[in-house]
């Protein structure tokens, strides 16, 4: 157990503060966008979502060496701190890909369209869950035919690289 702000937290309480990260760097990234532009490098909403792709992709890299610390330690303990992180980083790149998408998608959409373009970006979440729902249900059946292990450290891994690849895929296309 971990003691944050005289409050005992538990690692599986975590996520819940996500709501509470996702409106404290909502401000904070609009400066960050506000000195990036007065330094001569403006954080353009493609450049925001690409560079929030990559750091979805750090946050797997950290959960995957987190996981690579718990499975060396057998039943040995991990600090909160690192899954903390790891949240933090997540929450910092859906600030940059979700928020942006859906002001880009609202500010950039004919008043008429506003409710199609909002729905299909609704849609490209729906799709990057099944994926991820997919991906989950195959693990198994995908580490048998490789021949290979397939711990939940690799499965971070994979998430990791697959954010990473799309990312320089929609920022070459960008």
């Amino acid at each position: 157990d971990t003691t944050i702000f005289g409050m005992t937290v538990l690692p599986e309480q975590v996520s819940a503060a996500n709501p509470l990260m996702v409106m404290g760097l909502i401000p904070l990234m609009n400066l960050v966008y506000r000195a990036s532009k007065t330094a001569g490098f403006e954080l353009t909403p493609l450049r925001r979502m690409v560079l929030g792709m990559f750091m979805s992709g750090a946050s797997f890299a950290i959960a995957a060496i987190i996981q690579q610390m718990i499975d060396a330690q057998g039943e040995g303990e991990v600090s909160i701190w690192w899954q903390i992180l790891a949240y933090l980083v997540l929450t910092a790149s859906e600030v940059l890909v979700s928020i942006t998408a859906l002001e880009f998608a609202y500010t950039q959409a004919p008043k008429r369209m506003k409710s199609v373009v909002m729905g299909l970006f609704l849609i490209t979440v729906t799709l990057g869950n099944v994926f991820v729902t997919l991906m989950t249900g195959a693990k198994d059946t995908l580490a048998s035919a490789l021949d290979m292990e397939f711990g939940q450290a690799e499965f971070f891994w994979f998430f990791c690289w697959t954010a990473v690849v799309v990312g320089a895929l929609v920022g070459v296309r960008a």
